[in-house]
């Protein structure tokens, strides 16, 4: 059977719209698991969340409370459109632009617009430059259009600001950056040193680590690794909102 990311990813990619109808039916009662944390002056009950991709317009932000999950990510946002919805827990707005509709110039003020707009809705920002849209604005800005996005954005908003970034495109520069946090996408399970030593690498920023997050021994490796949050994704579409919810209460009993 091939578990290359390749696959996997095809298959998450085939599975999600029917994942989104049957998590929109999920509901429960019971309060979230408790392990208290605060990561970037935010609480959250619980260090574990659900990534972004998942719910892009935020419709279905009650998911988080009803899975026992800390906190989720909205998005990846690309255009200013208000939103209406109701929080249940700490709240990331991904934003995101496409490196096909606009130059290194135009990229700086999309991603400002879209800061200004949704900030007031977040408890923290996530700026993508990880995803295959967005990614290449890492290559061709460099550092002096990242260090620029990102002192442009510290100037607009006083909420926490995350950069979204590939574990194998961590740039050298990154402690350059006004940064609260990175959310490391990692695309495969890396070996346990190797993750350690990546997050050791971010040192002083918060660490939020997403992808290949499956089982219960995933969680705990990544915490004790360096993270300081741990977000889910493929879990919930692959298996469905029980096994997320078992997996938290398994983790937090």
């Amino acid at each position: 059977m091939d578990f290359s990311p390749i696959h996997r990813h095809l298959q998450v990619r085939a599975a999600l719209p029917m994942a989104r109808k049957r998590a929109q039916r999920f509901e429960c009662d019971d309060p979230l698991a408790v392990f208290p944390k605060t990561v970037m002056g935010i609480d959250f009950a619980n260090p574990l969340g659900l990534a972004a991709g998942f719910d892009k317009l935020g419709t279905m932000t009650a998911l988080a409370r009803n899975l026992g999950l800390g906190f989720m990510e909205v998005g990846s946002l690309m255009q200013e459109k208000p939103l209406s919805f109701s929080k249940s827990g700490p709240l990331g707005m991904n934003i995101a632009a496409d490196v096909d509709c606009m130059s290194l110039d135009e990229s700086l003020v999309h991603y400002t617009k879209l800061a200004a707009s949704y900030a007031a809705q977040a408890d923290f920002l996530v700026i993508n430059l990880s995803s295959p849209r967005s990614r290449p604005f890492l290559q061709k800005g460099g550092r002096g259009w990242t260090i620029d996005l990102f002192q442009q954005l510290h100037a607009l908003v006083s909420c926490p600001i995350c950069l979204k970034v590939r574990c194998e495109q961590i740039p050298d520069w990154i402690g350059d950056l006004s940064l609260n946090g990175v959310v490391v996408a990692h695309i495969a399970q890396e070996d346990v040193q190797d993750i350690k030593h990546i997050y050791a690498d971010l040192c002083p920023f918060k660490i939020v680590s997403v992808g290949g997050v499956m089982t219960q021994r995933d969680v705990e490796m990544r915490l004790s690794s360096g993270a300081d949050l741990v977000e889910i994704f493929s879990l919930l579409v692959l298996k469905g909102p029980k096994a997320v919810r078992e997996l938290v209460q398994g983790l937090w009993p």
